[in-house]
């Protein structure tokens, strides 16, 4: 395969007999790719394979494998190659410092069943995203009806226990996929007193309700500190839904942004049908040296034409630089969801200082 500078070999001995026949072949190749004309799905930078006896045939597999979207990983596989299926008897190997377990079946013939069960343990999630610090164990299976992007498969966590930045970690529920839509049912994963819960369909119509409660923020994304609270729901249409909710956070920290108490209440309805509305509020924050009492968010109108309005009450800074004032803009424009973009005007400004104003 010159295009791809991968190497295939194998050699050994093809009997022919009545029916299928008989093999005793082994090989190695370098560099291979799956799909092999297009972006990879996954590689393989080496392996070797042994294909022996008559049908069903037997095979070993040694291998490394890695993707965009998987971690690196080297395994061993047997298994049997039948007239209308290959079966995976036992799959092991190494991935993200810890090991992989699993069983399979594929059929290619008819609707092309497959069903896969997995037992991971000691994974360490630093090899994921440096900041994860923990290892987790997962159990889990999957079964569906061929390998097309719009096939309908079921995939479940049996379960999924360990560590996360500490704290024990815990997890269950259950995706099934049809016709290009995700039915999450009963989602839940745990990180001692955190918790994110989702629950519902995601498609090309969406009605997902989700619940979360953080006690480290820290978990989604590297240097942000603080707590959180909150619930939701996204519904309608995938690319213009109407999204509800409201969230409460406190003592968030990140780089020199803090704020002791943040909170919003939203209800954004992308689809123009029904005006939208945000109310967001800030205590007692900073930026570096510069101090704000309050800040306040209120904006409300359709989508395509709203205005809203932003306070800041600050006592100024902590080194005298900056006197206390009150500031205020108005403005109002227009949201294009399909160009992601917002436009619109300022149409006020106000700042009173402590010794001066300014309009």
């Amino acid at each position: 395969l010159p295009r791809l500078a991968s190497e295939l070999i194998a050699w050994g001995e093809v009997e022919l007999v009545d029916g299928a026949p008989r093999l005793a072949l082994q090989g190695e190749w370098t560099a291979l790719q799956w799909p092999l004309a297009e972006s990879a799905v996954v590689e393989s930078t080496f392996g070797s394979f042994l294909l022996e006896g008559g049908l069903p045939y037997r095979y070993r597999l040694q291998a490394s494998a890695r993707g965009p979207q998987l971690p690196s990983a080297v395994f061993d596989a047997d298994g049997t190659i039948e007239q209308s299926a290959v079966v995976v008897d036992s799959i092991s190997g190494k991935v993200l410092d810890g090991e992989l377990r699993g069983s399979g079946r594929l059929d290619w013939s008819g609707e092309q069943r497959w069903n896969v069960a997995i037992d991971g343990r000691d994974l360490d999630l630093s090899k994921l995203r440096a900041d994860l610090q923990g290892r987790v164990n997962i159990a889990g299976q999957a079964e569906g009806y061929g390998l097309s992007a719009d096939g309908r498969w079921t995939a479940r966590i049996d379960r999924l226990s360990g560590t996360l930045l500490g704290r024990p970690l815990t997890g269950r529920g259950s995706i099934a996929h049809r016709a290009g839509a995700y039915d999450l049912d009963r989602i839940r994963v745990a990180s001692g007193p955190s918790h994110v819960d989702v629950d519902g369909l995601w498609g090309p119509s969406v009605d997902l309700e989700w619940q979360a409660d953080l006690e480290s923020l820290g978990i989604v994304t590297a240097g942000l500190g603080g707590s959180m609270s909150g619930r939701g729901t996204i519904r309608g249409p995938q690319a213009r839904p109407r999204i509800e909710g409201s969230f409460r956070a406190r003592d968030l920290v990140y780089g020199a942004l803090q704020a002791d108490l943040a909170s919003a209440e939203f209800d954004l309805d992308l689809g123009n049908a029904h005006p939208s509305r945000i109310d967001a509020r800030i205590r007692d924050a900073a930026a570096g040296a510069l101090e704000f009492s309050a800040i306040t968010l209120h904006g409300e109108g359709p989508i395509d034409d709203h205005g809203f309005k932003i306070v800041l009450d600050s006592p100024g800074s902590t080194d005298g630089r900056v006197a206390g004032f009150e500031a205020r803009l108005e403005a109002a424009g227009r949201t294009s969801v399909d160009e992601r973009r917002w436009s619109g005007d300022i149409e006020r400004i106000r700042v009173d200082f402590t010794d001066d104003t300014a309009e």
